[in-house]
């Protein structure tokens, strides 16, 4: 999905600029202008990715945008390494947590020169691509959509199931033997709760492998309880105890405070074998993912949480 990378490359744009690196490479200025862009692009892209199947110039438009993000993102990991390499040994930490002060005498360096010549190039380039996709942007009439997800949850066009959609699914044999290998085997022996990710960038259908996994016959033998949370980017501990609790029960939760709800939870998992599947995992707080696995902790020996992460 085009909102997947677009959504990754904003987050690098504001880091480098939170990190004072715009200034010392010269263009801070254009990264703000890249950042407004694409912020502007992409509260359209929700009308843009439900249109694009009846329309095959906003399809094609999507792809211009998800390769042009691509490249500004291969530019932005190019500016991050250099200030590394350039600076390595002689970054002091500064006043603001996260910030970094950098020498001065640095910015004279031939090496430094010649790459700020070079990255300057490249982002006029993709600038001016990117201005050009947002003027044809306008010519489809995309509505401006700004969710907030604290209220709504999951987008309607995000959520996903655990219930296989395709027929037939070909070059995932390896991959999905090799993981219930690990859940059924190793993992089943661990007295901690066993976390196996699946990473990659949006459309390499990690989704569809998680759903060949939960409901393959040594997966549906092996656990007393199968669990699927498409989480996206709404990570409240609130609504993913509550999606946990509705998903594993199969019944709907109703409203409670979060203690209830944790209460509740650890009834329905403490000392089974489960499963838990985390589909379209955005959030990447150490603190949520710490808070939500202390709840998990209840269960038998070989519990399981299997984690697609879409921003990677």
């Amino acid at each position: 999905m085009a909102e997947a990378i677009v959504e990754i490359v904003i987050n690098n744009l504001s880091s480098l600029i939170q990190n004072e690196l715009g200034p010392f490479l010269g263009f801070n200025e254009d990264l703000e202008r890249l950042r407004s862009s694409l912020t502007s692009i992409k509260a359209t892209l929700q009308d843009a990715e439900e249109r694009q199947f009846t329309q095959s110039s906003i399809k094609d438009w999507l792809l211009k945008l998800k390769d042009a993000a691509h490249m500004l993102d291969d530019i932005l990991d190019e500016c991050a390494t250099h200030a590394l390499e350039l600076h390595e040994g002689r970054l002091n930490c500064c006043g603001s947590p996260g910030k970094l002060q950098y020498s001065c005498l640095s910015s004279f360096n031939p090496k430094h020169v010649m790459f700020r010549y070079k990255t300057a190039k490249k982002i006029k380039m993709i600038s001016e691509r990117l201005d050009q996709i947002a003027k044809e942007r306008h010519d489809f009439h995309l509505k401006e959509i700004v969710v907030d997800t604290r209220t709504t949850g999951v987008m309607d066009w995000r959520q996903t199931t655990s219930l296989i959609t395709q027929p037939q699914v070909y070059g995932r044999e390896k991959e999905r033997d090799n993981i219930i290998d690990f859940l059924v085997g190793d993992a089943s022996n661990s007295l901690d709760l066993s976390v196996y990710p699946i990473l990659g960038v949006g459309g390499l259908g990690k989704t569809t492998l998680a759903q060949l996994i939960l409901n393959h016959e040594r997966v549906v033998q092996h656990f007393d309880l199968r669990i699927w949370v498409c989480v996206s980017e709404d990570f409240s501990l609130e609504r993913m105890t509550k999606s946990i609790i509705e998903s594993a029960s199969g019944h709907a939760c109703q409203d409670m405070e979060l203690e209830p709800l944790q209460r509740r939870l650890r009834d329905i998992i403490e000392t089974k074998r489960y499963l838990l599947v985390l589909d379209d995992v955005w959030d990447d707080n150490q603190d949520n993912w710490q808070r939500l696995r202390s709840i998990l902790a209840c269960g038998a020996q070989g519990c399981n949480s299997l984690g697609n992460n879409a921003s990677t």
